[in-house]
């Protein structure tokens, strides 16, 4: 795939989040095999190569003043990028996106992403605030997908505009500290000597609040302020003046590498006091070194460092204060712990791969147009069964540990509560209607889909397919026993089905880390291309979306009963019934014990949701 990227101010360049964000998910996607062009502004960048960790790099000469700068690059960088044949425009911004029809126009498929509410930044006066709107306006209506950082951006665009949004948040690489030494050359800083603050210095980040409240400190720490102007050297003088009678405020100016690196290593603790953020990528790094954290309580913040930091009322110095006191009065053992825990919560959640491969989920859906629709509480691929089947087989030669979901009644209900399942289906690269119940409420709520896909009817197609194509299947779950018989059936209705492999794992395996390397020891051993996981909903589908990395398989897809039924354990309904809508009632009638609760108690609860989104979209055509 053939990408460009436009809106960046340039790469290599550690002056702002949108630049890093950039250059990390374009050398990542180059990594992956796709050829990622930037378009960087000629006048930002001073040592100019044509290339970069394997990113091509296109310079675009603009005027560099605060209102006109990013309006002429995106111009001519658009204009530029026309003619090279891009499969995917990708807009960084708001302020840039506002071009974002000009590729649309030409047919082409573009892609933006809202890094933060631009317009909300105190550097803009009220014409700047309108065009960036504007941008916001013109995202909503020509972008054929947007991306978000986090949640809190992803509601505001639901509620602004009734547009649907993909969460991808920022990433960060795992950083090992280092000791002090440029830094206590030049500035006489030792480890835990200092709060230190760093990023670009703009009225939004609330660094005079930082210096208002540490100048009523009594405390032997110093405070560095670190980053350089961006269309703000007035904020820089008014910060300067503020800080110009107390020698232990330290204002270093832009730094990067190695003095970078040891201002994070052995700062006491990081300070981000900012009113406005898209998902900070200062945060993330402070954290990525282990350093504890006092943030704003602006959402942005706080769903960011999710309990990891401690925060303050935003725009409250008194608070900030008070904060800052009591977090100088802590041991610097107690300090170091917690830094710990964030160092370790950012390694888990926020990881540059993850980000990648996000964002070319995001391409190959624009780029091949794959028509999902929103459906109460989730999204469903509108496909009939020959175009889920087409699209599986892609994914299988795609190879990127992909799986599919197929939610019913049951999997909406429980997705209504939130929680991890929700994650599993944010990612599930196919969302397939299993079940008539689904069919008809989406054609209540004039959004038709093409068929009913369910995994009993699924399963033995992929079988098909697979003789056909020689690929390896492995099936697990079930009792003991039943996916051994359920193999031996399917291998006589499909000659030439090669299953390599069945496993039953004991209850309770997915508390117990050795029978869960037994479980990937025995997968990627057997190198199966399908795999078929019959351990009922949620624990199927966390299974797989907890461990796709470690079973490196290219698909795996959570289909319940499917092996029971192959096995002949588990008669399924008769094609009436299942037509009718009627095949819960009679799995019902053949194991009342266990599922009378879940049908006729758990599952009635999608007639209130059912009403709730109604009332939801008839809002949203009113609106």
């Amino acid at each position: 795939m053939k990408i460009a990227m436009i809106g960046q101010k340039g790469i290599p360049s550690r002056a702002g989040g949108v630049e890093i964000h950039v250059e990390e998910l374009a050398a990542g996607l180059v990594e992956m095999g796709q050829q990622v062009d930037v378009y960087c502004r000629k006048y930002y960048c001073k040592n100019r190569v044509k290339e970069h960790r394997g990113i091509r790099l296109y310079y675009i000469p603009t005027i560099s003043t605060k209102h006109l700068d990013a309006i002429i690059y995106t111009f001519f960088a658009t204009i530029v990028a026309l003619c090279k044949g891009y499969d995917i425009f990708h807009y960084h911004a708001c302020g840039p996106s506002s071009l974002c029809w000009i590729p649309k126009l030409f047919g082409k498929k573009v892609v933006c992403t809202t890094h933060g509410l631009d317009w909300k930044r105190a550097k803009w006066g009220a014409i700047g605030q309108e065009y960036l709107k504007l941008g916001e306006r013109t995202i909503n209506k020509h972008a054929n997908e947007i991306i978000v950082l986090n949640d809190p951006m992803k509601t505001y665009f639901e509620n602004t505009y009734q547009r649907d949004t993909n969460v991808i948040p920022n990433g960060v690489a795992e950083n090992e500290l280092i000791s002090a030494e440029i830094i206590k050359e030049k500035w006489g800083l030792d480890k835990g000597s200092y709060f230190l603050y760093l990023g670009r210095l703009v009225p939004e980040k609330g660094i005079h609040y930082l210096i208002e409240a540490y100048q009523r400190m009594n405390t032997d720490k110093k405070l560095v302020i670190a980053g350089g102007s961006s269309h703000s050297d007035d904020y820089v003088e008014r910060l300067a003046a503020m800080s110009i009678d107390n020698d232990n405020i330290i204002m270093t100016g832009f730094v990067s590498g190695k003095t970078l690196e040891e201002l994070y290593s052995n700062a006491f603790i990081y300070v981000l006091p900012s009113d406005v953020e898209g998902l900070p990528i200062s945060l993330l790094e402070a954290m990525s070194y282990k350093r504890y954290c006092l943030v704003s309580d602006i959402k942005e913040n706080t769903t960011t460092s999710n309990g990891k930091a401690v925060a303050f009322q935003h725009g409250n110095v008194d608070d900030l204060y008070e904060k800052l006191c009591d977090i100088d009065a802590m041991s610097a053992l107690e300090v170091e712990r917690k830094g710990q825990e964030a160092g370790e919560y950012v390694a888990e959640n926020y990881r540059w791969k993850a980000v990648v491969e996000k964002t070319l989920k995001v391409y190959e859906k624009v780029k091949k147009n794959l028509p999902r629709i929103s459906f109460m509480n989730t999204e469903i691929d509108n496909l009939t069964m020959d175009e889920a089947l087409c699209k599986i087989d892609d994914l299988i030669q795609q190879n990127k540990n992909a799986y599919v979901v197929t939610p019913n009644v049951d999997h909406i209900v429980q997705l209504e509560q939130g929680g991890a399942l929700c994650d599993v289906y944010k990612e599930a690269d196919l969302i397939l209607a299993d079940g008539k119940p689904i069919v008809w409420l989406a054609k209540w709520y004039k959004t038709p889909l093409k068929s009913k896909i369910s995994g009993s009817d699924l399963l033995p197609l992929l079988c098909d397919m697979a003789a056909k194509k020689q690929y390896k299947m492995f099936l697990l779950g079930a009792a003991e026993g039943v996916a051994d018989k359920a193999t031996e059936n399917l291998c006589i209705k499909y000659p030439g089905l090669q299953i390599v492999g069945t496993y039953s794992p004991p209850y309770g395996f997915e508390k117990d880390e050795e029978e869960l390397n037994k479980i990937f020891d025995v997968v990627t051993k057997a190198r199966p291309h399908i795999l078929i996981v019959g351990l009922g909903c949620p624990k199927q589908e966390l299974f797989i979306y907890h461990n796709r990395e470690k079973l490196q398989v290219p698909i795996s897809l959570g289909l319940g009963a499917s092996i029971d039924f192959e096995a002949g354990e588990v008669k399924r309904a008769p094609k009436w019934m299942s037509e009718v809508g009627l095949e819960w009632f009679y799995r019902v009638l053949q194991d009342p014990k266990r599922l009378a609760k879940r049908y006729f108690v758990d599952d009635m609860k999608i007639f209130r949701l059912a009403l709730k989104y109604k009332k939801i979209t008839r809002k949203d055509k009113v609106e």
